[in-house]
Formats: structure tokens, C-alpha cells, sequence
């Protein structure tokens, strides 16, 4: 039967049906007469009786596939079910797909019989079907019914009927219904009738009473569909192959099986790009059907490439044995990856070592399938030949495979940042991030932010919220470097931590990603109902300011000082602060009284840069301030203005409670000092050298090293040992520098240090210094010296003496 499309005008919308559950069905002869509507499986019905027209659509998909044992044929069964077309509810018989083995006509009667019976127990339970001996000539089929009720009677000749006739029967005889054969019409209820795609009908499968789908609005009968295959029919040939521009795989896998059924003029062009699908099946079964064409040169290309390049261990080994059939031995080592299924775990082990052993990287997928294998033994060898190949692929596959156990990504993760691959690399990073421990997080958030990647910021952002602070503030770091805009709320809550570091971290990184965006994206932002954002924005305004020449960016942050939440007014004048134009500095000099801290902080960072001759009397008077901030970004611009006024102030601080200041306060001493300064400043500079932070140390060391005294020698002269690396360098080098014989004693003790970079750079101050007294150190030094590097520079330093 040829079945076309009806008139799409005058359908009505699809109604539910109940008590049905898998494939697109017709409503089928004697009442019904079935129009395709569209390959999608909306079918519109025509009764004959009433001439109108409904449509259904029925959920069962044949499609799927049903195991087919001992016959090419799915295994069909019809039973009764109500379904509503509209307001109308009426009984239908459903035909139903089952596993089971039958491997003859008369074996599917007693098949579909006994799912019957399966179905409805208390109704077929003494119910026997007799096919004789020659069912396949004959096709009757003699029911014995005794035990079903009148009542049951026009369902179970219903359900009989059709089920059988899918078998080949042809006549039904129920003696204790009726004397004489069943026919259609005694049957109570019509049967919807399967529908199956073309491809879904090709050999081996056989199937027999259903309507094929050929697309494009058209469907033929089964028998038709056989008879036309038989006669190889192009048309029907080309309807069918259309499926393999779809992205339906088994519909794919289905058509590949049975391509050789078609009247095709080059399948192997046909088949040759499915080596490439995204699905392992279609590839698989492109690879089995091409396996025919083996000695063709353009399937031996497309297998080697496979070999090469598909992650899938099962795909490489399929195209391995169609290579090795060819008489291709290039890949024979791949022919190893079968034994990996071996259940013997020696024979596994051997197969790992083996493939590993090859150095062949395309090996590696193979390896990813055993990572959870019962032996430990064969999982490590796994892990390490993996690691060891560095497949980008393959460590990909393994990072998403649910075989490997979380230690076992860690060590896949770590090894994809050593391939050549970008993607796997920010790949492994990621990982890492989310899943390493604190240091192995914290050092693949920096080399993402290193790279610029921005396929790593989904990892970045949840680094922010990592348990670890360093995590945290390496993640926020690295989002900057990516400029990662989706980063900024997340960001705002990780400045809302109150965890050590995490504000200015936040606060830092939201900045710099805002001021690599749009001026209007910032301003947007800054006005948005998230206060820190809000902050954030302000903050970053700055660097849009054009020295203060992008007045309205200036206008936009002056008007937000006078906002009433107190963060908001502080990130303005952050912003401010950091724009050189001297009417913002003088709009700020009038807030140096303010009641915020905060504010007056950034009134002082901005007397930084001020030419404003009042810079230095104020930052002297700003060191007074009650806010130990406030105090250390005076002494910050103190350094930055090199103005001398503010000393005595500063002098009153060289003692401070906080660090931070104390290291400010050194540094501006020692940058604004001036000759006339070294006596009353020399005996400050000594007690600093001893301050327990390295920092006022190394400002100390910077500023007595300018005084030329024998107490600066003496004074310089205990840091040789200090345990800070860098401040006994510095101090070397300062001692050299004073080419004083006095500091030679010194600067030799240091020759004995327990680290080389100390010795290294003994050795240069004493070249440096160029005294003779230097030469019996030396001399000793070179005598008991073991270090090549180190004896070879005290010889080299000695001669130059």
C-alpha cells in the first residue's frame, strides 16, 4: 500500500494517548486507512465510515532496537488497549515489541503466545495454540479456548488474530468461539499498524505486516518495501541512505548494516566519513562494513588515521584488524589492546607493559579503558604509561573517566600540563584548581592566569571560594590576567569573606578586569544594586580618567563622594586619588579632615603626586593621624614627593607599633635624608638594623650605608649572619661597596655560610672591596673548599686581587 500526504488544513491538534508506551503506529484496515503525515511519526487517520479525519501520536519507538536471536525478525505481539482520539475513547489493538528466540514462523505463534500469557495470566493461562506440522505451507494455527469466558472472547480472538497474522498465519480456527475459521470481520477492535523507518527494515531484519517509511511524506508496505529491495530499486535506495545525514545513530548504525542491501554505486565513499562520527557505534560499524574494501588504498588512509588520531580504544583496535587483514604490520603492536580484556590479570599486565613499551602515544586511549581494573597492579602500569605518552586525547578521556579514581586524575591532570596541547594543558589546570591540594591549586590557578586562558575561568571562579586563601587569591589573581568579567560577583563575595587577604585580592583583581572593559559597561556598573560592585566600578573609573581630561568620568566619581554609603564614597576617592590633575588633588585636600579614614587615606596618597606647594606640610601633618592607614600612606607620598620638610615627623614613627608603617617610615627617612642628617640619623639607622621585620632592615642598611662611620661598618657588619638570605646579601654587597679593610673580617665570615648564593656573593663583595687583607681568607677558603663553582670564583677573585 502507498500511502501519501493528506491535507495538513484539516487536522486537529495531536491528542494524549493512554496505555500506550513505545514507535508511531496507522490505524489499520478494516476501519481505518492510514495517511502518512511526516517521518517524524504524526500519521492522520481517514474512517471510512463518518469521513472525518483525526490525528494521533503514538510514543513507542521500534526504533530502539530489540535483541534478535535466532530470527532476523523483531518480535511483535498485539494487545488491546483503550486510547482517546478526542473526546472519543475507543479499543484498539496495540502491537507491542518483546525479547525472545524464535527461529521459525511456527516458534513465533508459541512466542507471541506466551507474552500473551505473560501479560494476562487468568485469560491465557490454559490457553494452547497447534501450527502442525507444515505451518509455513498451511498457516493455520488451531487455538484451544475452552477456559476463556464469553465476555473475553472478542479481545482474546482480537489480540490472537492480529498477533498471528505478523507470524505468517493465515487462518485462525477457535473451535470454542466459533465453528467456523476467524476472519477480519469478526474481529471487534481495528489494530493500529507499525510503522518502521526504511533503514530500520533493512536485512536482516524481516519484517512482515508493517507499513516502511520511506520520508518525504511516503509509506509502503512491507512486502512492497522486500520486493522493490530485491529488484535493488535506486529510488528506494536513495530514500533510505538519506538517514545518514542525520544525527540519529542508530538509525546510522542500522543503514551501515545493511548498505550492501542497496543499490549504491560507491559505498565506500558513503562509509569512509563515518570513520569519523562523533558516535563510537557508527564508527564501529562503518569500520566492520568497509572491512570488505580493505584492499582499497582510500580504506586503508582512512584506517591508519583512525589509528592515529580516535580516542576510543575499541574503534582503534576495529580499524587495527581491518590494517592487519590488509597485510599492513605497521600497527601490530595495536592488536595487543584485544588482551586488555583478558580476565586473566597477568595477561593484561604484559598487554599494558607491551603497548606502553612501544612509545606510541596512539596507544594511550587503550590505556584509559583499564584504569579501573581490578589488579592495582594493572592500574598503575596504566596510570604511568598514560602519564608517560602524554596523548592529549587519551588524558583527556582518562580526566573524564568514571574508571579513574580522583588520585588518579590528579596524576593525569599534572601530566596534560606537560603536552603540547592548549587545550588539554588549561584542561589539566583546571583540574587542578577545583580538585588539587592547596599548592598544586594555588600554582595551576597562576599559570592559567600566566597563559590568559580564558577556557579555565569556570575553574578560576570556583577557586574563589576554594577552603585555601592562597587558592583564593591565585584564582581572583588569574581571573584578572583573563579580564574575566562574569568573574565580578563572585568576586564580591569572596571581598565580603573577611578572611585574611581575600578583600584586597578581590577588591584588586575586580578592578583591574573592569578597567580592561567598556567605559559604558563600567558605568553601568557602577550603578548596579550590588554594593561592592558598585565599589568595584568606582574604583576602576580611574583608569578611564585621562589625567583628569575625561571630565565626565571626574564628574561621575566627584558626585559620588557625597554618597551616603560610606563605601561607595571611599571607592570614589580611591578612584580620585589616583587621577593626576591638580583640581581633583585640591578637591580632595578639603576632605584631609574628614571623619572616614578611609577617605582621608586616599587625601594622602593623592599629596603623592600633587605639585601643590602645601604637599609636604601637610603629609607631615597627616602623619599624626589617629589611622595607622592613613599614617603609612603619608609616609608612602612622603617618599614619592622627596621633600625634606616632613623628617622630624617622620622621626617620631621609626618606632611604630605596625610594621608596614615602620617599613615606610625607614624607607622615606632613607630616600629624603640628607648629608647633614647622618649624625642625628645614624644611631636611628642602628637600632633598625636589629628590628625583627627584614623590610625596616633593608631600608636601614640602605639608608647607613650612605653615612660613612666606623660604627656603620660595625653596625652592618652583625647582619652577615642575620638568617634572611637576601638581607645577608644586601649587606655584603654594602660592605664591599665601602672598600673600608675594616669590613673584610666581616664580609670573610661569610664564606663560611651554609648557603652557596651567601658564599657566591661573599666572594663578589670582596672583589668588590679590592682590600689585600682579603687574600688569607681566601687562601683558606680555596684550601678547604669543595664546591668546583665556588673555588674556581675564590681563584678568580684572589688573582684579581
Amino acid at each position: 500500500m502507498n500511502c501519501s500526504f493528506a491535507s495538513r488544513s484539516l487536522l486537529f491538534s495531536a491528542p494524549s494517548l493512554t496505555g500506550i508506551n513505545a514507535g508511531s503506529y496507522n490505524l489499520a484496515p478494516p476501519e481505518f486507512r492510514p495517511y502518512l503525515l511526516d517521518p517524524q511519526g504524526v500519521y492522520i487517520m481517514e474512517t471510512q465510515r463518518c469521513q472525518r479525519r483525526l490525528t494521533y501520536l503514538v510514543s513507542l519507538l521500534l526504533t530502539l532496537g530489540l535483541p534478535i536471536t535466532g530470527s532476523a525478525a523483531p518480535l511483535l505481539y498485539y494487545s488491546i488497549d483503550e486510547i482517546q482520539l478526542g473526546s472519543v475513547t475507543t479499543k484498539v489493538a496495540v502491537p507491542r515489541p518483546f525479547d525472545g528466540i524464535a527461529s521459525s514462523p511456527a516458534e513465533r505463534v508459541q512466542a507471541v503466545l506466551g507474552q500473551l500469557r505473560a501479560l494476562r495470566p487468568q485469560i491465557y493461562g490454559n490457553v494452547t495454540a497447534d501450527t502442525g506440522d507444515n505451518f509455513d505451507v498451511s498457516g493455520v494455527v488451531v487455538v484451544k479456548a475452552e477456559s476463556v469466558s464469553e465476555d473475553n472472547r472478542p479481545m482474546v480472538s482480537a489480540e490472537l488474530f492480529h498477533s498471528f497474522a505478523l507470524c505468517g498465519m493465515r487462518e485462525l480456527r477457535i473451535p470454542s468461539f466459533s465453528s467456523t475459521p476467524i476472519t477480519s470481520g469478526d474481529i471487534a477492535y481495528p489494530a493500529l499498524q507499525a510503522v518502521v523507518y526504511g533503514w530500520d527494515a533493512l536485512p536482516p531484519r524481516q519484517y512482515a505486516g508493517v507499513l516502511v517509511d520511506m520520508g518525504s511524506g511516503q509509506a509502503i508496505s512491507s512486502a512492497e518495501f522486500y520486493d522493490r529491495l530485491k529488484k535493488r530499486d535506486k529510488s528506494l535506495s536513495d530514500s533510505i541512505i538519506r538517514a545518514l545525514q542525520t544525527n540519529n545513530t542508530v538509525a546510522k548504525t542500522r543503514l551501515i548494516g545493511g548498505i550492501r542491501e542497496l543499490e549504491i554505486t560507491d559505498p565506500v565513499s558513503l562509509l569512509l566519513p563515518l570513520t569519523e562520527d562523533v558516535s563510537p557505534e557508527v564508527k564501529l560499524a562503518a569500520i566492520a562494513a568497509l572491512d570488505s574494501n580493505r584492499a582499497d588504498p582510500r580504506v586503508g588512509a582512512a584506517m591508519e588515521k583512525v589509528v592515529e588520531t580516535d580516542p576510543i580504544a575499541a574503534v582503534k583496535s576495529a580499524a587495527v584488524k581491518v590494517l592487519i587483514a590488509a597485510g599492513n604490520r605497521k600497527y601490530e603492536v595495536f592488536a595487543v589492546i584485544d588482551k586488555l580484556k583478558d580476565p586473566n590479570d597477568a595477561v593484561v599486565l604484559d598487554a599494558v607493559q607491551k603497548l606502553v613499551s612501544s612509545n606510541n602515544s596512539a596507544v594511550a586511549p587503550a590505556l584509559v579503558d583499564v584504569l579501573g581494573h581490578g589488579s592495582v597492579d594493572v592500574r598503575d602500569a596504566a596510570l604511568k604509561g598514560l602519564v608517560a605518552l602524554k596523548n592529549a586525547a587519551a588524558l583527556e578521556l582518562a580526566l573524564g573517566s568514571n574508571a579513574a579514581s580522583p588520585e588518579m586524575k590528579i596524576s593525569v591532570a599534572k601530566a596534560m600540563t606537560g603536552v603540547e596541547d592548549r587545550k588539554a594543558i588549561v584542561l589539566g589546570l583546571s583540574h587542578l584548581v577545583t580538585n588539587g591540594n592547596p599548592a598544586d591549586a594555588t600554582a595551576a590557578a597562576e599559570a592559567i592566569g600566566k597563559l590568559k586562558a580564558s577556557e579555565g575561568q569556570t575553574a578560576l571562579i570556583s577557586g574563589l571560594t576554594n577552603s585555601n586563601g592562597g587558592v583564593r587569591q591565585a584564582s581572583a589573581a588569574a581571573l584578572a590576567e583573563i579580564g574575566a568579567l562574569d568573574a565580578i560577583e563572585p568576586l564580591s563575595v569572596m571581598a565580603g569573606n573577611r578572611q585574611p587577604g581575600d578583600e584586597e585580592s578581590a577588591t584588586g583583581a575586580a578592578v583591574r578586569i573592569l578597567r580592561v572593559q567598556p567605559l559604558s559597561t563600567v558605568i553601568d556598573r557602577s550603578k548596579s544594586n550590588n554594593a561592592s560592585v558598585r565599589r568595584f566600578s568606582l574604583m576602576a573609573l580611574s583608569g578611564f580618567a585621562e589625567g583628569g581630561r575625561n571630565r565626565t568620568v571626574v564628574g561621575v566619581l566627584q558626585e559620588r563622594l557625597s554618597d551616603t554609603e560610606p563605601t561607595i564614597r571611599q571607592a570614589a576617592a580611591y578612584a580620585l586619588a589616583r587621577i593626576e590633575d591638580e583640581s581633583v588633588a585640591n578637591l580632595l585636600l578639603s576632605l584631609k579632615t574628614d571623619s572616614d579614614p578611609k577617605i582621608r587615606e586616599q587625601v594622602a596618597v593623592s599629596l603623592g603626586w600633587s605639585k601643590s606647594p602645601a604637599a609636604g606640610d601637610v603629609l607631615a601633618e597627616m602623619l599624626g593621624d589617629s589611622s595607622s592607614d592613613v599614617k603609612l600612606a603619608a609616609a608612602k607620598s612622603i617618599t614619592q614627593q622627596k621633600v625634606h620638610k616632613p623628617l622630624d615627623a617622620l622621626l617620631q614613627y621609626v618606632s611604630y607599633g605596625k610594621p608596614e608603617v615602620r617599613r615606610a617610615v625607614l624607607e622615606a627617612i632613607a630616600t629624603i635624608a640628607q648629608p647633614t642628617d647622618n649624625e642625628r640619623l645614624l644611631d636611628i639607622y642602628l637600632t633598625a638594623l636589629y628590628d625583627q621585620d627584614s623590610d625596616v632592615k633593608s631600608h636601614a642598611i640602605d639608608g647607613i650605608s650612605k653615612i660613612r662611620d666606623p660604627r656603620t661598618v660595625t653596625g652592618l657588619s652583625g647582619l652577615v649572619i642575620d638568617p634572611d638570605d637576601a638581607i645577608q646579601k644586601k649587606v655584603l654587597l654594602k660592605l664591599g661597596a665601602m672598600k673600608d679593610p675594616a669590613a673584610t673580617e666581616a664580609i670573610a665570615r661569610a664564606l663560611f655560610d651554609d648557603s652557596k648564593e651567601v658564599k657566591l656573593t661573599a666572594l663578589e663583595a670582596l672583589a668588590l672591596s679590592g682590600q689585600e687583607n682579603a687574600m688569607k681568607p681566601l687562601q683558606e677558603f680555596i684550601k678547604n673548599e669543595t664546591d668546583t663553582e665556588l673555588r674556581a670564583k675564590a681563584n678568580s677573585v684572589y688573582d684579581q686581587l
